[in-house]
């Protein structure tokens, strides 16, 4: 099945949505309470049931989304300096994302468990550094301090 006029973009979709149209196709009204029409939610019904019982589909979707992981993660990692700003250790393996006030912990209730997509969604935002594992631990384990850089040792504060 072809749809002439499927968007492409999201801002089309919305110029359809708004005009009360169907937001894949935009020729017809949408179904009520929906976004599509019922040709398109048909259509759209069928290829998704049609493409999950693939073979291998699982396996492909798992390794698409492990290399959007990484490139997601260097991404960040770059945008942050990749190195830990404590001890200065570059092993990628051992980085991690520390918020430098505090409160990761109430921030992952906010926003999940997603935090290198809200981090690049608001453009890499200040407030987070790099440390590795050892130093993030570390300093939440020593009230902020951490054992490489002992109270005044040092501009970096952990």
């Amino acid at each position: 099945m072809y749809f002439p006029a499927m968007p492409h973009t999201k801002e089309k979709y919305r110029q359809h949505r708004a005009a009360g149209k169907c937001g894949s196709c935009g020729l017809v009204d949408a179904e009520p309470n929906k976004a599509c029409c019922r040709k398109c939610l048909d259509y759209q019904k069928s290829w998704h049931h049609s493409t999950k019982s693939r073979p291998g589909r699982k396996e492909t979707m798992r390794r698409k989304s492990a290399r959007t992981y990484v490139k997601l993660r260097q991404g960040v990692l770059t945008a942050y300096g990749r190195c830990c700003a404590c001890c200065g250790t570059t092993v990628e393996d051992f980085l991690t994302v520390d918020h430098i006030h505090g409160g990761g912990r109430q921030h992952e209730k906010e926003i999940g468990t997603m935090l290198y997509w809200w981090l690049k969604r608001r453009e890499y935002p200040e407030g987070f550094r790099i440390l590795c594992w050892n130093c993030n631990r570390a300093a939440y384990y020593h009230g902020g301090e951490c054992p490489h850089h002992p109270k005044g040792d040092s501009n970096v504060t952990v």
